[in-house]
């Protein structure tokens, strides 16, 4: 599969360098974003760049908007961001789950042997 080498649109440039602002916590977790105004002066846009910008960091979960307050970074990263659990960190979930259905069951038979 090729890469994709087109040139990025200018809103597309300026939302990457926000996530990554945000990925090396420049801006923290839930932290609200200056204005679009002071953002687009920022990063030396326009303002319909920035909202662009905005809209595609909405699109993919970077941020939140709230009407007329304004836009906030997620309280949590995108899930393509986050970390793939390990396998350790797996089989222990599986573990744990097994457990759990194994102490259901024997509520389950326990209740079944009390209606008889």
């Amino acid at each position: 599969m090729e890469a994709d080498t087109r040139p990025r649109a200018p809103f597309e440039q300026v939302a990457e360098k926000i996530a990554e602002e945000i990925r090396s916590g420049g801006y923290a977790l839930g932290e609200k974003l200056p204005n679009q105004r002071d953002l687009a002066e920022r990063y030396d846009v326009a303002i319909a760049t920035m909202q662009k910008a905005l809209g595609l960091l909405r699109e993919r979960g970077w941020v939140n908007s709230r009407a007329p307050i304004g836009t906030f970074v997620a309280a949590v990263m995108p899930a393509s961001e986050q970390p793939a659990p390990t396998l350790i960190e797996l089989s222990a979930q599986v573990r744990d789950l097994q457990a759990e259905v194994s102490q259901l069951r024997q509520s389950v038979e326990r209740l079944d042997a009390g209606q008889a």
